[in-house]
């Protein structure tokens, strides 16, 4: 019988148009051999992406699904079903789906870098499909941009970064602390924490409000109703207003802010968030 489905498996953390891209080439490739009917997406579980690196996975399981599904509904193949199946690579070592994946064809990205796990599959699956990577944008990019973003700012007392995402891709980024025409030193926040250092021979945050605006909210004059947000440190319980105001989807940070109060802002608004 010839196979109608397609697996294609990965991460696809932040889902971005690469992503996207190499889904709709495999497709392309696949169809010209077999009838596809169907496209299944295996989605590794959370568990596998911290393998990964450090803050992996920056969206969990249940976004990057749900990411998946709505691209599919939104640009549906003609008569092809995109479905999402949680993944873990210890199944395909064992080959627990064996008699399953007998019935698909297995898409294989031709730049994977672990070997062994190719050489399992190749064992007992007899359709396997090597695709060439649309392009070179890895999530990891995003995930360094932030940090890089975050470095260039010019606060004295702490560099925060945020990137603006819509789809999977930056649309604006933002730093805190004082543009090229201003100075920290000039700042009450700052001030106030030189007064406080002289008096106890301690730098301690201030309670008084920074001059200057915050990285997400040199972000949002750019936001659409739906964007998320991925910044070095969790918003401070200002920004977290605006960010409802503005109808942001979800939030992820490196780091949590000091004050817990943002977190009550977004869970009583409906803003899905996340330390990574």
């Amino acid at each position: 019988m010839s196979p109608e489905e397609l697996y294609i498996g990965g991460g696809f953390d932040i889902f971005h148009p690469d992503h996207r891209k190499f889904i709709a080439g495999s497709y392309e490739i696949a169809k010209k051999d077999y009838p596809i009917r169907r496209i299944v997406i295996g989605l590794l579980a959370d568990e596998e992406l911290t393998l990964r690196g450090s803050h992996r996975p920056l969206f969990p399981y249940e976004w990057r699904r749900d990411d998946v599904l709505q691209w599919f509904a939104s640009r549906p193949f003609l008569g092809v079903e995109g479905v999402v199946e949680k993944t873990y690579r210890e199944d395909f070592y064992k080959g627990i789906h064996r008699e399953l994946f007998a019935q698909r064809v297995v898409v294989i990205n031709s730049d994977h870098k672990n070997k062994h796990w190719i050489k399992k599959i190749r064992e007992w699956h007899p359709r396997i499909q090597f695709v060439e990577p649309i392009g070179r944008f890895h999530t990891t990019d995003i995930l360094n941009e932030v940090q890089k973003v975050g470095e260039r700012s010019r606060c004295l007392y702490r560099k925060v970064g945020a990137l603006l995402i819509r789809n999977g891709e930056i649309v604006a980024s933002g730093t805190n602390g004082p543009g090229n025409d201003g100075s920290c030193e000039d700042c009450s926040k700052y001030e106030s924490m030189m007064e406080n250092f002289e008096k106890t021979g301690k730098i301690e945050l201030s309670p008084v409000s920074c001059d200057y605006a915050h990285a997400e909210m040199k972000c949002l004059p750019y936001s659409q109703s739906g964007d998320d947000i991925l910044a070095t440190i969790g918003p401070c319980p200002r920004c977290a207003d605006e960010i409802v105001k503005h109808n942001i989807r979800r939030v992820v940070y490196l780091s949590p802010h000091s004050n817990p109060l943002s977190i009550d802002i977004f869970n009583n608004n409906g803003i899905q968030h996340r330390l990574a």
